[in-house]
């Protein structure tokens, strides 16, 4: 069944779940999400624990699945930042879905995503205030880099109320909300660090994991609108429930699809709203208090942000609809990519950020399910009038990868980042890395 032909809202929880998009059993109940193909041998299977005697995919017919995902790193600061050195960090990823429509129960959706964590980063070594290794540093733990064994940054329920309109409702993680189809992938797959993956306007506002309600809206496949109120503060290793009231964020976002000519583009644009929070003002006065002396807060801060990509050539013909939040071009060629924002510069260290890229899959002959990426990203940073830090006005970095498709399950990342710190007496960073990801 075409996308184009179905319900809208089935469209976009199918565009949020890209790693279960495989093709559906012709005899299989009707369910929101395509059931996901684990036969096959090593050679050709997506998934590398296969069927299990078919009992993944009987699970799946009455609505269960089950993605699992491996990554391991090794990544050393090999000159410059604050110290070098080599380490190895881990994380296993397991996402269960709950289809109730395939299960003929009700028509809709649990999400409950369990993450675990090992080992310390590069991230405390470059002299970058946002992570290198973004995968290491969600969920978000203090201190940083703390071993997890098991918490629940994911739990909620996707219930539509029409054909075009849903409403989500629970636990989210906010990782997979900007996709762009040449820098997605939550720091598994394509770029390792977050400014390549995310926009760095956001970090002050939005949580990684968070308690959350809103309303996904998408009248045809090629646009989708999210609004969604949601605590500030993160709760990857908490409930949430004890940070309601202590700070709300408001975020909606756009997300479309077109054509220019033959070529599958995209775009996001986003607004974020913060409020009954306490955000630090930057440049305020010292004040007395009865706890002594603070700097003066603000209620407050917002930030907005935009998200393209465009593929300038392609082999073949493209698919009706590009999945692009999966972290793998869907055409072999290549494209362009940006993110923009600009933030309250009362309130966000953080005044504009901007990154641009080129990617895509196939650049040499013979393996054409290779990816790679370049792009270079630059974060203009708010200027206190005083400060006991020797600070620069901005930071900025290159990062290029090539990730080398060992098997349909896994894939070996190679990674070179240079990274120029805003602290002046750090020197760039040169980082290398390997990353091997593997869905099982």
């Amino acid at each position: 069944m075409a996308l184009r032909d179905s319900k809208s809202w089935l469209v976009l929880l199918a565009l949020a779940a890209p790693a279960l998009a495989q093709e559906e059993e012709p005899k299989a109940p009707d369910g929101i999400l395509p059931i996901p193909d684990y036969q096959g041998d090593v050679h050709t299977r997506a998934f590398l624990m296969g069927d299990w005697n078919g009992e993944r995919t009987s699970w799946a017919q009455q609505g269960f699945t089950f993605d699992l995902q491996w990554t391991q790193f090794g990544q050393g600061v090999v000159s410059g930042g604050l110290d070098t050195g080599w380490e190895f960090p881990g994380s296993l990823d397991t996402v269960v879905r709950y289809d109730g429509l395939r299960a003929k129960v009700w028509p809709g959706l649990v999400t409950l995503r369990i993450e675990s964590r090992y080992s310390d980063s590069v991230n405390d070594d470059t002299g970058l205030i946002l992570p290198a290794n973004l995968d290491s540093a969600m969920p978000i733990t203090d201190p940083p880099d703390q071993d997890l064994l098991a918490v629940i940054t994911e739990l909620n329920l996707v219930q539509p109320v029409s054909e075009a309109l849903a409403i989500v409702v629970g636990k989210v993680q906010t990782l997979d909300s900007d996709p762009s189809e040449f820098a997605s992938g939550r720091g598994r797959d394509q770029f390792f660090q977050f400014p390549m993956v995310a926009n760095s306007v956001t970090a002050l506002t939005v949580p990684y994991s968070t308690l959350a309600l809103g309303v996904l809206w998408s009248p045809d496949p090629y646009l989708n609108v999210s609004s969604m109120v949601m605590n500030t503060t993160d709760s990857s290793t908490t409930s949430g429930i004890s940070d309601m009231g202590d700070g709300t964020t408001w975020a909606t976002e756009l997300h479309q699809q077109y054509r220019n000519g033959k070529m599958p583009g995209g775009q996001n644009i986003g607004f974020l709203y913060a409020f009954d929070g306490d955000f630090t003002r930057l440049n305020g006065k010292l004040q007395t208090s009865p706890g002594g002396l603070t700097v003066e807060s603000e209620a407050s801060s917002w930030a907005a942000y935009w998200t393209g990509w465009q593929y300038f050539d392609i082999q073949g013909e493209a698919p009706d609809v590009i999945q692009a939040g999966d972290a793998r071009p869907d055409c072999q060629g290549m494209g362009v990519f940006t993110r923009m924002g600009i933030a309250d510069n009362e309130t966000n260290p953080v005044e504009w950020s901007g990154s641009v890229g080129v990617g895509g899959r196939g650049l040499v002959d013979g393996r054409e399910d290779d990816s790679w990426g370049l792009g270079y990203f630059y974060n203009a940073l708010h200027e206190p009038r005083t400060t006991v830090l020797d600070l620069q006005d901005h930071a900025g970095g290159l990062e290029g990868f090539y990730a080398y498709q060992l098997l349909p399950a896994a894939v070996l990342t190679a990674d070179v980042q240079w990274l120029e710190s805003a602290f002046d007496d750090v020197d760039d960073a040169l980082v290398l890395g390997l990353r091997m990801n593997v869905a099982l």
